[in-house]
């Protein structure tokens, strides 16, 4: 499989973190970018900035020296005027038209403000749009042989329902070409996450035994210690299911269940874990309180920012099924909470193998044969 964490960059870029002070991009983004300046896979000219409500204090050194903050809510006119001037010293001081991320690391709730504000002040037309004040700049090549060169990345959960998830999805095509759009689930970057493709196919031991005459059950379960963390406004919102079951552990489903595609390019790859995950039985009404579960740990109510009579989820447990040949009633018991007695990712290749060997214990294997 093509491994592409070995790609260093060469051109320099700007990237633009909305909601800088936020879980997302103090617990995952700015660590993993630190991570890449520590492995010289970042330009020498890069430019960071947090536009945040909150002001910050002094991180890591070296790196925040490409780092800087705008204070500012994401409903201001002014401040994102603000950020086009800050912008532009970045392109005067290289004196070129930079390549610009827009990286949507907030809640849900501010994506619209956000978007709106990025295409009436031309933000999202890069460098050399006369509303963003850098024309000059415009026959000033960026590298990429493009004058409009910029990318938008937007993270989980997308939308709140179908509905929403659609009206997103048509307000960010109005604004920005589909080539420029990066929807991100920050999951599918963990190691261990990205070796179940490998372990699966790029192995023919296992590849043969992958299916339901062989896998008695398949269990996945997501559990952190910790609660909510001071993210009740998000959070209760959201729910368990719609934080974490429907992102996160769809795919590692995806990733479990999906067909070998025919060609390890995202597009091949994306059509075979989409149809994974169209293969998903729906659980009828009837049937929820059976196959469901929903629970709050104790002590949720009380925390902050949580309604007093909140009935948001903090627990989910589902049990699911497949309809493929190769996975046909095997279930999948999925789970996923916070508050739980120990931090568990519970791997679906180590749980596979285990119930694999168990229930083919005295069997002979085909590789055996």
């Amino acid at each position: 499989m093509k491994q592409f964490n070995n790609t260093t960059m060469s051109r320099p870029f700007i990237m633009v973190v909305f909601g800088g002070t936020g879980d997302l991009a103090r617990n995952k983004l700015f660590p993993a970018l630190f991570s890449l300046y520590k492995q010289k896979k970042l330009p020498e000219q890069f430019f960071i900035v947090g536009f945040a409500s909150r002001g910050v204090e002094p991180l890591m050194r070296l790196f925040l020296e490409h780092v800087s903050y705008q204070q500012g809510f994401f409903d201001n006119r002014v401040a994102y005027e603000q950020l086009i001037e800050r912008l532009n010293t970045f392109d005067k001081k290289l004196g070129a038209c930079i390549t610009r991320f827009f990286y949507l690391a907030t809640p849900p709730d501010h994506y619209e403000v956000i978007l709106d504000h990025l295409s009436q002040t031309k933000l999202s037309e890069g460098c050399g749009h006369p509303s963003t004040g850098t024309s000059a700049m415009s026959s000033v090549p960026n590298g990429s042989g493009q004058h409009k060169w910029t990318r938008l990345i937007i993270e989980k959960p997308f939308g709140k329902d179908l509905n929403t998830a659609r009206m997103l999805d048509k307000k960010i095509a109005q604004i920005f070409e589909e080539k420029q759009i990066f929807r991100v689930d920050h999951y599918l970057g963990k190691e261990t996450v990205q070796n179940i493709l490998t372990f699966r196919f790029a192995n023919g031991i296992f590849e043969p035994v992958w299916n339901k005459n062989y896998i008695d059950h398949v269990q996945i379960t997501w559990a952190e210690k910790k609660g909510i963390e001071g993210r009740g406004a998000f959070f209760d919102g959201v729910g368990i299911l719609r934080d974490v079951a429907q992102n996160h552990l769809m795919q590692l489903i995806a990733s479990v269940a999906m067909e070998q595609p025919k060609s390890f390019s995202k597009e091949a790859v994306r059509d075979v874990r989409a149809d994974a995950i169209r293969a998903i039985r729906c659980i009828d009404p009837e049937d929820v309180a059976k196959l469901v579960v929903r629970g709050q740990y104790n002590g949720y109510q009380a925390e902050k920012n949580v309604a007093k009579n909140s009935n948001t989820e903090t627990f989910t447990a589902m049990k699911l099924f497949i309809d493929t040949p190769r996975f046909e009633n095997v279930p999948f018991y999925v789970r996923a909470g916070k508050k739980m007695p120990k931090d568990e990712e519970y791997s679906p290749m180590r749980g596979l193998a285990f119930v694999l060997l168990q229930k083919n214990r005295g069997q002979s294997f085909p590789w055996g044969q």
